[in-house]
């Protein structure tokens, strides 16, 4: 998931890379617990949904009053959503 955040993600976030810099995984929850109302299986299918993970991701720089984008309680931390494929871990939404 870090791999995603210093790679892929900062070519379309609208924060500023050091804005991004210090991220780290806070928690790892299987769908079924994060998103419990079965909507995942219902979109997805029951094997998505088994083998997919809600990632929380803070980034401690976002959160900071002096931060010169201003301060983002609320963006300063992401629920990403991965997929185990055949091909390894998937980001949903990833383009």
């Amino acid at each position: 998931m870090l791999q995603f955040v210093r790679t892929d993600f900062l070519r379309y976030a609208q924060s500023p890379p050091s804005e991004l810099a210090g991220a780290r995984v806070r928690r790892v929850l299987p769908v079924t617990r994060w998103l419990p109302s079965g909507w995942i299986e219902k979109e997805c299918g029951s094997v998505v949904r088994e083998r997919s993970v809600a990632v929380l991701v803070y980034f401690p720089r976002l959160d900071k009053p002096h931060n010169p984008v201003g301060h983002c309680n609320a963006c300063a931390q992401l629920t990403f959503l991965l997929a185990r494929t055949p091909s390894g871990w998937t980001v949903w939404g990833r383009y």
